[in-house]
């Protein structure tokens, strides 16, 4: 009896490390697929980027008013969007982060009433990495203080570069966020790693706990501050 036993104890322990090792497998499978659907995106976009910058600098040739090559990288940044949002077929694409190749080239999507983007790819399906996108509380991209939302995903699509900044400092420092308003450019000041903090805590879209929250994670988790604050910035 107590052989019986224990040779059914053994066959249930191999059926229990099949079915593990099984979904092991299927995870680290769909992780893989899903990384590599995520980087072709990236790809895709990039491509996209270039496609315009070609057919921009063949107009570039024939000018020499600065106020009309101005004009031009305005009407390139919203050509960029329109084609993106035209490319996922959505209307809620509002800006393309890039802080260059071999940093994060990211669309923003924005929803004035929700995170609805907080774990959907921009279709609107699930999906675990989810969108970047621009915090409700913002009424616009050219706020003063605009919140961008993202996961740091240890597969170093999204924000992952994020999470090895030592490595990658060198393609973070500077981004370009693309828009329908022109092209804004930014420069890195501080990089904190803090706790998850509410919306009660830190209003950062506003002045005055946009900067407490700035002063507040140099203190906490600060990795590196490269510029004191100014006042006279404007903040993403």
């Amino acid at each position: 009896m107590i052989k019986k036993l224990r040779k059914i104890i053994i066959v249930l322990l191999i059926l229990i490390l099949f079915i593990a090792s099984n979904v092991l497998i299927s995870r680290y499978l769909s992780m893989k697929a899903d990384k590599k659907e995520k980087y072709q995106e990236i790809k895709e976009n990039t491509n996209l980027i270039k496609e315009i910058i070609i057919e921009f600098e063949k107009d570039y040739e024939v000018l020499e008013d600065q106020d009309i090559q101005d004009l031009d990288y305005l009407n390139f940044s919203k050509e960029l969007i329109k084609r993106l949002n035209k490319k996922y077929n959505t209307d809620k694409i509002i800006a393309f982060l890039d802080t260059g190749e071999a940093g994060i080239r990211e669309i923003i999507a924005f929803d004035p009433n929700s995170d609805f983007f907080d774990r959907r790819n921009i279709k609107g399906e699930y999906e675990y990495s989810g969108t970047l996108f621009l915090y409700k509380e913002n009424e616009s991209i050219t706020d003063p203080y605009i919140n961008i939302f993202g996961h740091s995903m240890q597969d170093k699509t999204r924000l992952g570069k994020l999470l090895d900044y030592p490595t990658n400092k060198e393609s973070l420092v500077k981004a370009n966020l693309f828009t329908n308003e022109g092209i804004y450019q930014y420069e890195l000041v501080q990089v904190s790693e803090i706790d998850t903090v509410s919306d009660d805590d830190y209003l950062t879209w506003q002045k005055d706990d946009f900067f407490r929250f700035y002063e507040d994670s140099s203190k906490s988790g600060l990795i590196e501050q490269l510029e004191k604050p100014d006042v006279e910035a404007s903040y993403m």
